[in-house]
Parts: C-alpha cells; structure tokens; sequence
C-alpha cells in the first residue's frame, strides 16, 4: 500500500482535477499545507515511479495507476463517512476529519464488507460520489450554484466543502443535501446569492455557494 503522503498527494490531485481545476504546484501546496518546494520535491519522487505525469511549470495529472490509488483513497474515506454519519451519527460537518485518518488504515477486504453493510451507497452525507470496488462511479452532471441561469428552482446535490464555513452556514439555515432552493438573483459585483429555502429568503455568500453544485 502507498504510504499516507503518496495517497493523500494523488487524492488531492484526482480532486482537483475532477473539480474543473489545475492540479499544480502552488494549489497542491495549499490543500496539502506544505511548502511548494515539499510539493516540487514528491512530484519528481511520484513521477518516477510513474504515478503522475510531471514537468516543471506544467500541471499534473495522474497516470493509470496513480488514478487507480487515488479512487481507491476516495472510496475508503467516503464510506467511512457514510458509516460514521448513518451508524454512528455523527453530523456530517465532523465526519470528514475522522474518515482522513481512517481511510489509510483500512485493508480492502474491510472497506467491502462495509460497503456491503451499507448497502452499497452511491454518495457520501456530502453528496460526492462514491467508486465502487472497481473505481467506477456514474457522473453527476451538476452545476455550481454561482453559475445557474436565474430565476430557477434547484436541488442542493453536493457540497465540496466539507468543514468551515461553508458547511457551518448550511447548518445554521437548516439546509442539507436534497435540499429544493428556489435562487433569485446571483449578484457578482457584491458576491451575494439572494435565495428562497423552506418558504425563507436568505442570503447567502459567495464563498458558500461556490461550494455547493445543483440539479
């Protein structure tokens, strides 16, 4: 098995990438909390061993393999947080941090036998999807909530961020996944988002809902 460095590098690199984003040196360092030297250093080690594609001043990505550890990393904390959230109910703003130290720990047969006690599910308490043994999970095809044509009526469907603000704001409007949001106007200039939830207007920032993806 990768050591947790090698897995939680090729983890934040999938993610990125499966957001829409670049996967480089400087955003890498940030979601990792680790100098771009530090970053620079495990790129050249994880190039030679084949599991990214790496040139200086170029964005990474992920080699057959390195894709392949990277889901199974993402499978084994999603289901942790599943059983966290559902069998031990814990809320979901608190079982993100606990399945990052449990996702390294768990063998495959254990994250099956999970799996199967759950039920099989397809998305985590957060909405992301969950791959199955194989790797495989069915697109989502959503859209950001900053970038839906108003006026509209929507369903909440996954929310990337998983602790802070965003996810505290959810809480305090009583607001989760499967949620039905009527949006009225998306304002750029002054970054507020004017929305309808439960028969109460609310407003709120944009540093929430560009966390938050639509159906």
């Amino acid at each position: 098995m990768a050591s947790i460095s090698i897995e939680d590098f090729l983890k934040n690199v999938y993610m990125l990438i499966n957001l829409g984003d670049k996967a480089n040196t400087s955003k890498l360092a940030r979601r990792l909390n680790v100098s771009n030297a530090a970053i620079t250093d495990m790129s050249r080690k994880l190039a030679f061993q084949n599991l990214i594609n790496y040139e200086k001043y170029r964005d990474i990505t992920l080699t057959t393999e390195g894709e392949k550890i990277a889901l199974s990393v993402i499978r084994r904390h999603r289901l942790w947080e599943v059983f966290l959230n559902e069998v031990l109910e814990i809320p979901w703003e608190k079982v993100h941090d606990e399945a990052e130290r449990l996702e390294h720990q768990t063998s495959d047969y254990l994250i099956n036998e999970m799996d199967k006690f759950l039920e099989y599910p397809k998305i985590d308490p957060h909405g992301d999807p969950i791959p199955d043994e194989s790797g495989y999970f069915a697109k989502q095809n959503l859209t950001r909530l900053t970038e839906v044509t108003t006026p509209v009526k929507v369903r909440l469907e996954r929310i990337v961020e998983h602790t802070g603000v965003a996810i505290e704001f959810l809480n305090s409007i009583n607001c989760g996944i499967g949620q039905e949001i009527n949006v009225g106007i998306i304002d750029k200039k002054i970054r507020k988002v004017f929305l309808t939830i439960s028969g109460d207007d609310v407003i709120m920032p944009f540093e929430v809902a560009e966390n938050l993806f639509v159906k």
